[in-house]
């Protein structure tokens, strides 16, 4: 996940947006949908592997560590401690508190469309293969951010190329050197699937970025996110919550 230490003016430039292009907005559902699959919210993105202890390998040892951590809005492990080692095993338990807060999880959302801090569980296998110690990892979410993630729903874009080709990076921050990472929202009509328009909740950019680079980071995402097409559904209408990155390499 790429990390963006500065959040500026997004909600400001977004409010501006939804307020110059919306003024005749129909009212529609408070339902938010997602674009970005909630089913991996709080699980690993990147791991930095514990190393099997070398001693352990003689007496073919093996079993797991159960770990809480407690996550940022980003992804970034805040905190984290043993919920349980099966059987207890020092080396295993070692190993893991090494390496485990140089992790990422993906960030979860919240239904403002914006990331929030949770709490996941994660659990972390060692066995012995062919003389050689491996370890797997597998993750599910808990605690604070288990309620919400169990009812969100994906929403699956019938024409994500055609999205992913509408959005631009904006002139200046491509000169300016400017990343960000954009949180948007598409207000969709039910029967057709269709949005009818757009704003962005929040923006999270690098110390490149500046008002203008941010308008224009927002701008481009409220243009594409109008190309979106959805199955349409007898249900009312909705909005969807969708993220864009925008980096340069």
């Amino acid at each position: 996940m790429p990390t963006f230490p500065t959040l500026r003016a997004g909600l400001a430039i977004a409010a501006a947006i939804f307020l110059t292009a919306n003024a005749h907005a129909q009212a529609v559902s408070e339902e938010m949908l997602f674009a970005d699959d909630p089913k991996v919210w709080a699980t690993p993105l990147r791991v930095v592997a514990p190393q099997y202890p070398i001693d352990q390998l003689s007496g073919k040892a093996r079993g797991y560590v159960d770990m809480e951590v407690a996550l940022d809005a980003r992804g970034r492990v805040k905190s984290s401690r043993i919920i349980k080692s099966e059987p207890q095993n020092q080396g295993f338990e070692k190993a893991v508190i090494d390496v485990i807060n140089l992790w990422t999880f993906h960030e979860t959302l919240s239904d403002f469309c914006v990331p929030v801090e949770v709490t996941a569980n994660v659990r972390i296998w060692f066995e012995e293969r062919d003389g050689a110690g491996v370890v797997s990892v597998s993750g599910s979410t808990v605690g604070t951010g288990e309620t919400f993630i169990r009812r969100a729903k994906f929403a699956e874009v019938l024409n994500d190329k055609e999205l992913i080709e509408a959005v631009k990076y904006p002139m200046a921050a491509r000169k300016a050197g400017a990343e960000a990472r954009v949180y948007g929202i598409g207000y969709v009509s039910a029967a057709t699937g269709n949005v009818s328009y757009a704003t962005v909740s929040r923006i999270y950019s690098g110390d490149r970025a500046t008002k203008l680079t941010d308008e224009g980071f927002a701008k481009s995402v409220v243009k594409a996110l109008l190309v979106l097409r959805l199955k349409p559904t007898a249900g009312g209408d909705y909005k969807v919550c969708r993220t864009f990155d925008f980096r340069l390499n």
